[in-house]
């Protein structure tokens, strides 16, 4: 599985973040793997250096029912994206270049 958000018309139409496992083996139950899905993603920023960066976390069906039992699933992944930043005049996250800039929202 591949991780990817999508990216204004004028750039790439898509940008690998990352690459997770397909399945996880709950540890309750290791001989029923599980499919592996994005569950949401948000951004961290650091204010003072304008510095931004997605992270993305995961899940699997059954999680909620294994709970604690259930291992502690798949980490997310942080990345940061060249050309996303934090604009701490518009209190925003952008994603963009000199000459056009695209604010994008928090995906939780």
């Amino acid at each position: 599985m591949a991780a990817a958000i999508a990216v204004p018309a004028w750039a790439e139409t898509g940008m690998k973040i990352a690459s997770v496992a397909p399945e996880y083996r709950p540890t309750a139950e290791p001989e029923m793997p599980e499919p592996v899905s994005i569950q949401r993603h948000s951004f961290e920023v650091e204010p003072a250096t304008g510095r931004a960066r997605i992270v993305i976390d995961y899940t699997y069906p059954d999680q909620s029912a294994f709970g604690l039992d259930g291992g502690a699933g798949l980490e997310p992944t942080m990345a940061q994206i060249p050309g996303l930043k934090y604009d701490a005049a518009a209190k925003a996250v952008i994603y963009g270049h000199e000459r056009k800039k695209d604010c994008l929202r928090d995906g939780s």
